[in-house]
């Protein structure tokens, strides 16, 4: 038995056992353990012929859908006040369909005998030329057709002046300053009047309408 021990140990065998048992060893580092562990430690140069070429660009993928309305976003700080603005022309006349107002008043303080009050309605702006409107008085807490306001409120159909009375003691006339016509306002405006024999007055506001 030692004979054969002592025979069987020899260089060559102690060398084989030796690399077989560094093989298997070796093996297992070699499943577990990694020489290299980060980039930084290959050279750049070497680094850079291991990346690949830069490949062809793709084609341009489709439109995608329409996205939802977001919600709206808080409101801006208020903008710096701007220049001011040049001054409006005055209008030459009244234009179709607009009113102007006014107020009026008079009073006649005869003692005897028939005496007049007059006062004068004036346009500013005055009407377009050659019109005519219907002058009509309107006694306080009465109506007459185009005239359906009040002293406080008053008003005009298109084509009237309205002259409503507060207050009238005596009786009240209406007619144009230019051509005398009763009843009728010129482009400028209408003269009222008081004929009474005793004291008289009147007051009141109007509203004219243009045709």
């Amino acid at each position: 038995m030692r004979r054969f021990f002592r025979r069987g140990l020899t260089y060559a065998n102690v060398t084989a056992t030796l690399a077989l048992v560094l093989a298997l060893s070796g093996s297992a580092i070699a499943g577990t353990t990694y020489l290299l562990t980060s980039t930084s430690q290959i050279s750049p140069t070497v680094l850079k012929k291991l990346k690949g070429a830069k490949g062809p660009k793709g084609q341009r993928g489709k439109t995608g859908a329409k996205g939802a309305i977001g919600p709206a976003g808080p409101a801006g700080p208020a903008g710096a006040a701007g220049a001011k603005g040049d001054t409006a022309p005055y209008p030459t006349i009244l234009a179709t369909g607009q009113t102007e107002r006014g107020t009026f008043a008079m009073e006649d303080e005869n003692t005897g005998g028939s005496g007049h009050a007059y006062d004068s309605i004036t346009f500013s702006p005055p009407l377009a030329p050659s019109v005519t409107l219907t002058a009509t008085y309107v006694a306080s807490g009465t109506t007459q057709p185009g005239c359906t306001g009040t002293p406080s409120e008053p008003t005009a159909s298109p084509g009237f002046l309205c002259v409503y009375g507060r207050t009238a003691s005596g009786t009240v006339a209406l007619f144009s300053g230019s051509a005398a016509s009763a009843g009728q306002a010129d482009r400028w405006g209408a003269v009222a009047s008081i004929i009474t024999n005793t004291s008289a007055f009147a007051y009141g506001t109007w509203a004219a309408t243009a045709p």
